[in-house]
């Protein structure tokens, strides 16, 4: 099996933080500080790659498993521009929605590089609560001959989605294939 990660973080509007989090009440106590409210999106995809190839576009590829965690975070914005601190308190933010410390380098310079570029946004000076949105796509890929793969034990790992999705592979399919 081979997982893959692709993280992308960005800015966001104030809308994603409730009205009864944490930073507001703090806010409302005289607290200078600026905080980060991260909202966190893990979406955990496994996809069998199957035996048989398409002429054309090579192995097909069929979505076994998808689903979506979500975590808020509140941190104090000077953990995370600051060098000596940002990547212990992306790391632990990380760990917390279950990325395993080895994948977590590029994700770490990505959110630091996007909260350092939103502290120093003029528009942002001063502000309060600056949220952002990492979105995390964690894929498993599983070759037909790791597992036993029967066709109702297939329906039943799909029932309730859209379906079995199946099409060509990518070139990292074909890449994570060749590594299994």
């Amino acid at each position: 099996m081979t997982r893959n990660y692709d993280c992308h973080a960005w800015t966001a509007d104030t809308s994603i933080v409730p009205a009864d989090t944490k930073i507001l009440s703090d806010i409302n106590a005289n607290d200078d500080r600026s905080y980060f409210y991260i909202k966190t999106i893990v979406d955990l995809s496994t996809y069998l790659i199957e035996e048989e190839e398409d002429e054309i576009y090579g192995p097909l590829v069929r979505a076994l498993e998808d689903r979506e965690h979500v975590e808020y975070f509140e941190i104090p914005a000077f953990e995370l521009i600051d060098e000596s601190t940002s990547w212990s308190t992306i790391s632990n933010m990380l760990s917390a929605v279950q990325i395993p410390i080895d994948a977590q380098r590029k994700m770490a310079h990505r959110i630091s590089d996007c909260a350092r570029s939103m502290a120093k946004a003029s528009h942002n000076v001063g502000s309060k609560v600056l949220p952002i949105i990492v979105r995390i796509d964690a894929a498993d890929y599983v070759s037909a001959d790791e597992v036993d793969v029967d066709d109702d034990v297939l329906r039943e790992s799909v029932e309730g989605t859209e379906g079995p999705r199946e099409g060509p592979a990518s070139k990292e399919l074909v890449e994570a294939r060749e590594t299994v």
